[in-house]
Formats: C-alpha cells, structure tokens, sequence
C-alpha cells in the first residue's frame, strides 16, 4: 500500500486513520504512562520526525507504508511530550478544550468550511495566509461549540459516542473543581 495521501478521498483518509484512533482508546492508559515518563525528550523526537519527513516526502520511501505509519507514530509521539511541556501554562486551557475536541473538529469541519468559503467567496474575498489563519480559527471554533453543544444535548448525545465504551462519567477539573461532560468519544 502507497503511503501516499494526497489525493485519496475523505472516507479512505477516516479508514486509514482508524487504527491510530483504535490504538489511541485501547493503550490510553499506556500511552499516558510513556508521555508522562519521556515528554522531557519532545524536541528530540519532534526533531527526528520532521527530519525523517523531509527525507521520505519526495522520495520513493513515500511509497512505503509501514515506513509513513512510523514516522506518522513518531511525530504523534512529539507532539504529545510538547503537548505535555505546555500543559502547565494557563493559556494551555484552550488548547486543552481544542484537544478534547478533535472528534467534533474532525467530523464536521468539511461541512463548516463549505458554508464558509461560500459565503466568503460570495463577499468577493480572496485567497491570503491572514484569511487562511483566520478560517481555521473560526472553523475550530465553530464545530468545537457546536460538537460540545451537540454531544451534551440528550438527543443527540449518540452521535459523538462509540457505542462499544461506557457510558461517560463526570469527572473533576483539577484547577477549577468544577465537574466535567466529556463524551467518552473525544477522550
């Protein structure tokens, strides 16, 4: 199989990520264990996957796909030391609510893009790298409020869960000690 990504559809993209997204609820507990021991190395790792990265992306390696699955698990390994490096600074907080999130972001950003370019492309609104920035913002933001709003609504709850997990359970915020509604789906 071509490690290739670029031009597959959207739904062989969702097929190809499941196994990251089985891995990730399954060895939670051990992938916790390993950030929490070896965040400290994240410059070191993230180093080593932008390197690997560089020198497979236009090369015949590309065509490998254990080899783009690997570095793929080494550059998520990175971001998760750094992402365990910031999580001390309050600012960190946003991030945290964008990272719970990333099921909400990734299910409905297409639908929330569309109406957006749309409406921006009707307003005569031309491509820049401020617009782009500004679009992820607003894209992220939209589909995280929406998700959340959505998932802790009664009714519509079933669609952000995978029905083989519990049930969530309320859990404390340790800064705040206010309880927590996470869908067990975003976990």
């Amino acid at each position: 199989s071509s490690g290739e990504w670029r031009y597959l559809p959207f739904i062989e993209r969702i097929v190809r990520l499941f196994p990251f997204f089985w891995i990730a609820l399954i060895a939670f507990p051990a992938i916790s264990a390993g950030v929490e021991r070896y965040y400290r190395a994240w410059p070191l790792v993230l180093g080593a996957f932008f390197l690997a990265s560089w020198l497979v992306y236009d090369s015949p390696l590309i065509n490998q796909g254990w080899l783009t699955f690997t570095i793929t698990l080494v550059g998520i390994a990175g971001t998760l030391g750094f992402a365990r490096q910031i999580a001390a600074f309050g600012w960190s907080r946003v991030l945290t609510i964008v990272g719970s999130s990333t099921l909400y972001i990734y299910v409905m950003h297409k639908i929330v893009l569309f109406y957006l370019d749309y409406g921006l492309g009707t307003l005569g609104l031309g491509e820049s790298l401020g617009l782009a920035l500004v679009k992820t913002v607003v894209v992220v933001a939209v589909c995280t409020i929406l998700g959340r709003t959505l998932a802790a609504i009664p009714l519509t709850t079933w669609l952000f869960r995978a029905p083989w997990l519990p049930a969530p359970v309320p859990r404390r915020d340790h800064r705040s000690g206010t309880a927590v509604h996470a869908p067990s789906a975003s976990r």
